[in-house]
């Protein structure tokens, strides 16, 4: 897996394929429990049309190899496509 392929991956996806659901959506926006942390109210929004997302709580966002590092704790590209893929 490549750079170019990952970026195609739809976040929302991603995130579901780890178990994490939308709490709500608001037009184009899902509402997540953060993945990144525990909280009981969601406050992590994935944009589905411009593909990024963000934390409020850790003032945190980016497309979804930014969400690969915070997740794995890791600036490793080539490690963060094996997790990712």
């Amino acid at each position: 897996m490549n750079i170019q392929t990952t970026k195609q991956i739809r976040i929302e996806d991603y995130l579901h394929a780890l178990g994490h659901l939308p709490v709500r959506q608001c037009g184009a926006n899902l509402w997540y429990r953060s993945p990144l942390r525990e909280e009981t109210d969601a406050s992590f929004k994935v944009n589905t049309e411009l593909e990024k997302w963000y934390d409020f709580g850790i003032g945190k966002g980016g497309n979804i190899l930014a969400l690969a590092a915070e997740l794995y704790r890791s600036e490793d590209v080539a490690y963060l496509l094996k997790r990712i893929g």
